[in-house]
């Protein structure tokens, strides 16, 4: 770019140097812009806090959630979910591949249409229950079993965002003392 700039200035213009950096200028402005959006982004949203009332958690047993989420920020709907997720890795010829899906979502607290002001956090509290025959949290060399909180938040004027919080689940007995 010095180079091609340089060349201007003196009346020397290299066409050839010059239509080879434009493609890494535009490639460069527009990761520039990039980052500064999602410096944006990540600075306006704030930080989510997730509690619980005891973890690791037993199926059949009824937790207390507590969200909290800042920023300066106008939302169409924050969610929270309970998730869990199995992870399969095997070979398939020279190749290996992990595949992972979804096998049971819990809807847990919605809102939708508010703004967030500046200096007062979102709170929300609810309760849940993890299935009772739920399995249990499990990672080995080629499979796993994953849970997670997940709140996954749609911004008016900004990009979807979601943050993920890893919990365990201890194997359970089929019962739960609530029930």
């Amino acid at each position: 770019m010095w180079f091609a700039v340089h060349g201007y200035l003196e009346g020397r213009p290299d066409w050839l140097l010059t239509v080879f950096v434009i493609p890494f200028l535009a490639v460069g402005i527009g990761l520039i812009v990039l980052f500064i959006r999602q410096l944006l982004l990540t600075a306006a949203i704030g930080p989510t806090r997730v509690e619980i009332s005891d973890h690791p958690l037993t199926p059949g047993e009824r937790y207390h959630l507590f969200l909290s989420q800042a920023g300066r920020l106008k939302f169409n709907v924050l969610e929270a979910a309970l998730v869990c997720e199995e992870q399969a890795t095997y070979r398939q010829g020279t190749n290996t591949r992990t595949e992972t899906r979804q096998v049971y979502r819990q809807e847990l607290l919605r809102e939708e249409g508010f703004e967030i002001q500046p200096t007062v956090p979102f709170e929300k509290q609810c309760e849940f229950t993890v299935p009772s025959g739920a399995m249990h949290s499990f990672h080995a060399q080629h499979n796993q079993i994953q849970w997670r909180l997940v709140v996954h938040g749609r911004l008016a004027g900004w990009p979807d965002y979601q943050r993920a919080f890893p919990v365990i689940v201890r194997p359970g007995n089929g019962k739960g003392r609530h029930e």
